[in-house]
């Protein structure tokens, strides 16, 4: 017997697309005008209920915001760490992180809007005790900063996903390492400044809903369900793009259970960001922290905070330990999209009681949802048509499709 037929079979090729990606145009043009139809429905609510429609706008506007501002952290913790596994599947992240630019449009009706959800524009409908907490805040706390504020969260958002973008498909053409030493120095420096941005933008938008409360790991309890929402987004995105051939061969299974295991991990961390805020603020026992609590244990609102802990952490714990699931796209993308579900029941439970009465939603959340949505999802297709969906020139692109998960 000779030593060739000792020698291992040779690996099986890997069919990497080269062409720029040239489908999604029906789902495109299907999400653009669920957006228009969900924005025009959500103004005409805004007619008749200004302050339901507000909240409701708002509910969606953070969960749908949330995504791309994960996913920006998601690069940059990829390039920060070198990691050579996930390259095959960086475009999608960087088109969605890159699509955070229309939600810059998008937060144009919270502007305009903002004297029905932020009583601390209008400090004179306070409680005096209330009032005066109020105004000591007012240096942070005033419409114009607010603003400026916002303007300087997008800025940092869409230019650092611009450059990360940018640089991987201008190595698609030269595939110089410079790109990615650029991309590495990049995700590593800025690190900081996206975590104290989206930490800032959720003390704005979700925590000032109601003046007097304070946590200080509410940045990293919005953030965690955010990277969930991202997570989720990208399993199924990979899923029925592997399905339909869209990545060739690039995306294994895996990918696909490394970003399982991903999203069990931030299950587990997000259940922890929960209990110890709530925790913290028991034991503690001030008034401008149990107040946060107090307003949940009321009405309807009661049996949802009950039914978060089993459906956002003890049904998708228990779940997700499986390794088989992570490894059949099909389940794994069941569990992917159920968690998009109760990411969004998490951000109705934080947003909607501040409104006022009962737990039912106005009709306007779901219009403000689906239409946000839509408009996000038609971006993001729009922004990756006519470019390579794998970063073609990366160095590491052959590590990360010879991937195997440990």
């Amino acid at each position: 017997m000779s030593a060739h037929d000792h020698a291992a079979p040779a690996p099986a090729p890997i069919e990497v697309p080269a062409a720029p990606f040239a489908g999604g145009r029906s789902l495109m043009i299907g999400a653009a005008a669920l957006a228009v139809v969900g924005l025009l429905l959500t103004g005409f609510g805004a007619m008749s209920a200004p302050r339901e429609t507000a909240f409701g706008y708002l509910f969606a506007f953070v969960y749908w915001c949330g995504i791309p501002v994960a996913s920006l952290i998601l690069l940059q913790i990829w390039h920060a760490a070198n990691a050579r596994w996930p390259v095959a599947l960086r475009r999608v992240v960087e088109t969605l992180a890159a699509s955070v630019g229309i939600m810059a449009v998008l937060f144009i009706p919270i502007a305009l809007s903002m004297r029905h959800l932020f009583v601390w524009l209008t400090p004179s409908s306070l409680p005096a005790d209330e009032a005066a907490n109020v105004a000591h805040k007012a240096a942070y706390l005033n419409g114009p900063f607010f603003l400026v504020r916002a303007a300087i969260y997008f800025a940092v958002w869409i230019i650092l996903s611009q450059l990360l973008r940018g640089w991987s498909l201008r190595q698609d053409k030269d595939p110089d390492e410079r790109y990615t030493l650029s991309s590495r120095r990049l995700g590593a420096g800025a690190l900081p400044l996206s975590a104290l941005t989206i930490t800032f933008a959720s003390f704005d938008w979700l925590m000032s809903l109601d003046p007097i409360y304070g946590s200080t790991i509410w940045g990293l309890y919005y953030w965690a369900g955010s990277f969930i929402g991202a997570l989720a987004l990208l399993i199924l995105a990979l899923r029925f793009g592997r399905e339909r051939q869209v990545f060739g061969s690039a995306i294994s299974l895996e990918h696909l259970h490394s970003l399982g295991m991903f999203l069990f991990a931030f299950t587990c961390f997000w259940a922890y960001m929960a209990y110890s805020q709530g925790m913290l603020n028991w034991i503690a026992n001030l008034p401008h922290e149990t107040r946060f609590y107090l307003l949940r244990a009321q009405g309807g609102w009661k049996p949802l905070g009950y039914a978060l802990i089993v459906l956002h952490f003890a049904v998708p714990f228990f779940v997700m330990l499986s390794r088989q699931l992570k490894r059949r796209p099909a389940l794994l993308s069941i569990v992917a999209a159920y968690m998009l579900c109760v990411h969004a029941l998490d951000l109705y439970w934080v947003v909607l009681p501040n409104l006022g009465g009962g737990a039912a939603p106005h009709w306007t959340a779901f219009t403000a949802f689906f239409g946000i949505g839509g408009a996000f999802i038609a971006f993001a297709l729009f922004r990756q048509r006519g470019l390579p969906v794998i970063p073609l020139g990366d160095p590491y692109l052959e590590q990360s499709l010879r991937y195997l998960q440990p």
